[in-house]
């Protein structure tokens, strides 16, 4: 009896670290949250209507979208490489401008302001302390989203 409770408590835990593993990370924290609410807030609303179904309410990725969000979203070189560098807050928006939001056919169907609200939003979500108005064209490339 005792080798069989111990047998379930080595299967919880492994299912357990599989589950988190697989999720790619939890995404943005509640405070990582709530700073990007308070430094963008129409970049919430972009957020939540455009990103949210793939990359998750906070960010953490989902099956087919990675992370964007959170320790780690948005890594310098992509995930697996296959996008980045997201060296600045230039790199995020040219991405994310280029190919967001899905399908393809959508992809720069965004208002400039729509795009540069939901970018300074993930920013904000991934961590990056923001200058005062955000990142915008004038100081994108000087908004590090990533340290080299």
């Amino acid at each position: 009896m005792h080798f069989g409770r111990e047998v379930a408590r080595w299967a919880a835990l492994v299912v357990g670290l599989a589950v988190v593993g697989c999720a790619g990370g939890m995404g943005a924290s509640e405070p990582q949250l709530a700073y990007a609410q308070q430094q963008a807030p129409q970049g919430a609303d972009v957020y939540a209507s455009q990103c949210a179904d793939c990359h998750g309410k906070s960010g953490g990725g989902g099956p087919h979208a990675p992370p964007v969000m959170g320790p780690n979203g948005l890594p310098l070189h992509g995930h697996d490489g296959d996008a980045g560098p997201f060296a600045t807050a230039q790199d995020v928006f040219s991405f994310v401008k280029a190919k967001m939001p899905l399908p393809k056919s959508h992809a720069g169907t965004l208002s400039d302001a729509q795009y540069w609200a939901v970018t300074n939003y993930i920013l904000a979500g991934k961590g990056v302390k923001l200058p005062s108005g955000g990142a915008t064209p004038a100081n994108a490339a000087s908004v590090v989203a990533n340290a080299q």
